[in-house]
């Protein structure tokens, strides 16, 4: 699964798309540095990143500055197309409702967020259209 098939910022779950490209890359960067950081260091940095008033402007293409921080403070790890972000929707993850999404598991999230997007979201569609048209022709006259 990679991040060139999901939705761009400004459609409907472009935000797993900014958080890949834009924190967990930045992340990436932190956890790659040579020499290593150290605990203390590295957990600054990642503070840093998760502050950052320029992610609105620069990852989601916004016209305002906003945090990595502030604009995931209500997400939580469940569809992330779900605008609820509730026990109603459909976790990511074992009690996915009750966990939110830090900089410090944002990589999880998005890779969680991938697959649903991705995988299982795109099976569910496909079956509903499937059964759709089985409601209509005989599946028996469709195959080749």
């Amino acid at each position: 699964l990679t991040s060139s098939e999901l939705p761009r910022p400004g459609f409907l779950g472009g935000e797993v798309y900014a958080a890949e490209a834009h924190i967990c890359e930045r992340l990436d960067r932190v956890d790659r540095m040579d020499p290593p950081l150290s605990r203390l260091d590295l957990e600054k940095q990642y503070d840093e990143i998760g502050r950052d008033p320029n992610f609105a402007r620069e990852a989601l293409g916004k016209s305002y500055e906003c945090s990595f921080e502030d604009y995931f403070q209500d997400r939580t790890f469940v569809d992330p197309l779900d605008p609820t972000q509730g026990e109603d929707a459909v976790p990511l993850c074992p009690n996915g409702s009750q966990k939110s999404v830090t900089i410090r598991n944002v990589r999880e999230w998005v890779d969680l967020a991938k697959m649903f997007v991705l995988y299982e979201g795109v099976i569910a569609q496909a079956m509903a259209f499937r059964d759709g048209v089985n409601d209509f022709f005989n599946p028996d006259y469709l195959r080749v």
